[in-house]
């Protein structure tokens, strides 16, 4: 693996160890980047229906409070692969609240036109 390797040799050193979790670490990390353009497409959209309590609760969800408490607590319970599922886990369920904003939304401007 590589690709993986050379990737996070341009912010570390790397040792065999390193080189070893590399690939699994980038793999679930980079997972992540979908739901995140997800929810910041989803955050633009809000802000531009004026619905700026519910923008900035996905912005503040995803950026501070599930990342904080997950980034706490997964390690806890997951050892050092938690850290890593921290911000996916918090990036699907912010999305999971977007879509629900976004379909609340979507319900009440087609009532009131």
């Amino acid at each position: 693996m590589l690709f993986p390797v050379g990737i996070v040799s341009f912010f570390m050193k790397t040792t065999p160890e390193i080189e070893e979790i590399a690939p699994y670490i980038l793999r679930v990390y980079c997972a992540s980047y979908l739901p995140l353009a997800l929810n910041t497409f989803m955050v633009y959209y809000l802000q531009s229906v004026s619905r700026r309590s519910q923008a900035s609760v996905i912005s503040l969800s995803r950026g501070i409070v599930l990342n904080g408490i997950f980034l706490m607590v997964f390690p806890l319970l997951f050892q050092g692969n938690g850290i890593w599922w921290a911000v996916l886990i918090a990036e699907l369920i912010t999305m999971l609240m977007a879509f629900v904003f976004t379909m609340q939304t979507e319900k009440d401007l087609l009532k009131n036109g």
